[in-house]
């Protein structure tokens, strides 16, 4: 069995995913692949280009194929990014599991055997990995510390986060909050979980409790994350021209209901707003 599994969620974005499958499978042709897509019309066919697939609907059990690297596993419209990570990370066999956005690109420097060490030791639970924005060409900095959860204050936008400085970043840093590409402990994320109500803000839910943060409750001794530069990946969300009505489709998704689910998010921890 492999040390680890990859683990994705897609929405509306064929295009992403096939450039995901092809740059990982360039790495990693063997490594488990595990991804869940409740689009109104699933697109297991993308996968299929990429080496064999065992296509599952949701409520059915994967079965265990050696031949068969990836898991494709189709939902009902629009269940959220809670209700997939869950469902994959209980049937994930593998110790670690590797986070990914559907809109990454692997490169040579996204090597995440490279995490495997420092959550072996013991040091980490999770270790994030850095995001290239390759059309505004810059790193993507959303990691760091949470200010906010003890003052219950939050500003217009998002919690307060005191960011890493990346200029200084050597080796592994612990953080309280990572982006979206990370290695983790399979046992911590079973423990931790998503929030399978929350379309928006899931991401910080997410890392407050791993944190050790509770909604209205006193802070716990929580699992320790940490930010790494040393393994990289591309976030590449470039559409095709015809791929536009899906664009806003997916838009609305990401953000036209995002005052809703702030709204609920908020309400869950009791914060206010400055």
């Amino acid at each position: 069995m492999s040390d680890f599994a990859f683990m994705a969620k897609t929405l509306l974005r064929p295009h992403c995913l096939d450039r995901l499958l092809g740059t990982l499978r360039e790495q990693y042709p063997d490594a488990p692949v595990w991804i869940a897509d409740d689009s109104p019309e699933p697109y297991p066919e993308i996968a299929e280009k990429h080496g064999p697939v065992q296509v599952v609907h949701h409520g059915a059990e994967p079965t265990k194929q050696d031949v068969i690297k990836t898991v494709y596993a189709t939902f009902p419209y629009d269940v959220g990014i809670g209700t997939c990570y869950n469902w994959m990370i209980d049937r994930i066999p593998e110790p670690y599991i590797v986070l990914l956005d559907d809109d990454f690109a692997f490169t040579d420097e996204t090597r995440v055997e490279r995490f495997i060490p420092f959550l072996r030791s013991g040091a980490f639970d999770l270790v994030g990995g850095d995001v290239y924005n390759v059309s505004k060409r810059i790193y993507q900095g959303f990691c760091g510390h949470f200010t906010s959860p003890g003052t219950r204050v939050l500003n217009h936008s998002t919690i307060h986060l005191r960011k890493v400085p990346r200029g200084r970043v050597t080796g592994p840093v612990s953080v309280e909050v990572t982006m979206n590409f990370f290695m983790a402990k399979t046992e911590v994320l079973r423990d931790v979980r998503w929030d399978p109500d929350l379309k928006v803000c899931r991401h910080e839910d997410f890392f407050l409790r791993f944190s050790g943060y509770r909604p209205r409750a006193p802070r716990e001794p929580g699992y320790k994350a940490a930010f790494w530069r040393g393994v990289i990946v591309n976030h590449e969300n470039r559409r095709p021209i015809e791929a536009r009505d899906q664009q806003h489709d997916y838009n609305y998704h990401r953000r036209g209901r995002f005052q809703t689910y702030r709204n609920m998010f908020v309400r869950k921890y009791g914060f206010e707003f400055v």
